[in-house]
């Protein structure tokens, strides 16, 4: 699970979740794992993430504020 930096671009974070997945995928490899969840994302980048790998994001701010 990751949350990105607050104060990164989509470049900075999008590049953060591309770390984060490779790792996960080297660490199943390494170990013979099923595939994992990867959590990555919340209502601000959810969307990098997903584009990224993410299988799951928690979302918030965008459901529960009123703009």
């Amino acid at each position: 699970m990751t949350i990105g930096a607050l104060d990164a671009n989509e470049f900075q974070t999008r590049h953060a979740f591309a770390i984060l997945r490779q790792i996960g995928e080297k660490i199943i490899r390494e170990y013979s794992l099923p595939k994992l969840e990867l959590s990555m994302g919340m209502s601000r980048d959810f969307e990098w993430a997903i584009l990224e790998g993410s299988t799951m994001v928690r979302l918030g701010q965008i459901l529960f504020t009123k703009n």
